[in-house]
């Protein structure tokens, strides 16, 4: 659950910190209690300690909340709507973060306003979150293939009964950012060859390189990578390296 603390200006100005505290803080958390005690690790305090006594405290606890916030919200929400469907025509930070949520993995995303709406973004990513597989269970061949059923657990996957095999994927949560992946190869015999075929991008742009050699002794050298320029290079790099070895100058 997610736990809303709004500030109150005490004194007339709005505490800010890069560490994840301003004008509205989100915790997530098991229970309001445990929210508060989360926020009193990232700064707050629910005493009015060093407060204006005419303004009222800065901020207040949600455990001990009469509106009802101890209850939390499914998501990240201001006065029980996801915060990207608020916003403030007027913002108080002007181009700071409204606010931040603070996630239980270590995460924080700030609150932006744009244009009158708040946006949320990445502010401090401590821990990446894990990819979320997916079963796929299949049956058939060729031109009577088809997919079954999906399943979030392998063990239930493969005790379904209709299915002959059973595919661990990676369950896309966006757009798909498909390109071409390069392939070199280098044999002594066989010379140089290079292919492309599309493959979903994941991000990582190292060069990885192979090389060893055959079962009659012959040297040989595989590089893949996205960038064609870059794969061809450390081909020609490796292979040059083996003819080296190979002529005894390395």
């Amino acid at each position: 659950m997610f736990y809303t603390y709004r500030q109150n200006n005490s004194g007339g100005v709005f505490d800010f910190d890069e560490n994840g505290i301003s004008v509205y803080v989100i915790v997530e958390a098991e229970s309001a209690s445990e929210a508060d005690r989360k926020g009193q690790e990232i700064g707050l305090y629910y005493d009015g300690r060093g407060d204006c006594s005419c303004c009222g405290n800065r901020w207040s606890s949600v455990a001990d909340s009469w509106y009802g916030d101890s209850k939390g919200d499914e998501v990240p929400s201001i006065y029980g709507t996801p915060v990207e469907q608020t916003g403030d025509r007027w913002p108080w930070m002007g181009d700071r973060p409204e606010g931040f949520i603070h996630y239980s993995n270590g995460n924080i995303d700030s609150i932006r306003a744009v244009g009158g709406n708040f946006q949320v973004e990445t502010w401090r990513e401590v821990v990446k979150a894990e990819p979320k597989k997916v079963y796929v269970a299949t049956s058939g061949c060729y031109s009577d293939y088809s997919v079954e059923a999906v399943f979030l657990h392998k063990e239930d996957a493969e005790a379904y009964s209709l299915a002959d095999d059973v595919l661990e994927m990676i369950l896309q949560e966006g757009p798909a950012d498909v390109r071409p992946n390069y392939l070199a190869t280098w044999t002594k015999h066989n010379g140089d060859s290079d292919w492309s075929y599309d493959q979903l991008y994941d991000g990582d742009d190292t060069v990885k390189a192979t090389s060893g050699k055959t079962y009659l002794g012959d040297p040989w050298v595989r590089v893949t990578g996205w960038d064609k320029e870059r794969v061809l290079k450390v081909l020609g790099e490796r292979k040059a390296e083996l003819l080296a070895e190979m002529a005894g100058v390395a």
